[in-house]
């Protein structure tokens, strides 16, 4: 089976992935790439940053997952899950050269908390 166009398929990548030339260039093939991101961009009118646009985000939906209690005993955890569609701007020493990207950016709340907490307190966290 051959696959005639890029935007059929979903490319996922890791941290190594959340590079702003990469983004820029899948959206100019018209490719779509699930990446999780390392980096909190500056977003909207470049004000603020992708974790305080999603701090202010509600809660879209909740996914069930089945966990291992402190007892051992299997029980099911709710994991709130947070999307919006952001302008997401290039790093300040590049945003001559590349454009800002329309990004639809997905986040569990405890996420966008630290991300939040860590960019004010100066601190950065890997979540």
């Amino acid at each position: 089976m051959t696959i005639s166009s890029t935007a059929r398929c979903i490319h996922i990548g890791d941290r190594e992935s959340d590079i702003y030339e990469l983004s820029c260039l899948t959206q100019k093939l018209g490719a779509h790439f699930l990446v999780r991101a390392c980096v909190d961009r500056l977003a909207g009118d470049g004000g603020h940053t992708i974790a305080i646009e999603m701090e202010e985000t509600s809660v879209k939906g909740l996914h069930y997952i089945d966990v291992r209690n402190d007892k051992g005993e299997m029980t099911k955890a709710a994991l709130e899950i947070k999307f919006k569609r952001i302008a997401v701007l290039p790093p300040i020493g590049k945003q001559k050269r590349y454009p800002a990207l329309d990004l639809t950016i997905i986040m569990p709340p405890s996420a966008v908390r630290q991300k939040a907490v860590n960019q004010l307190s100066g601190s950065s966290s890997r979540t």
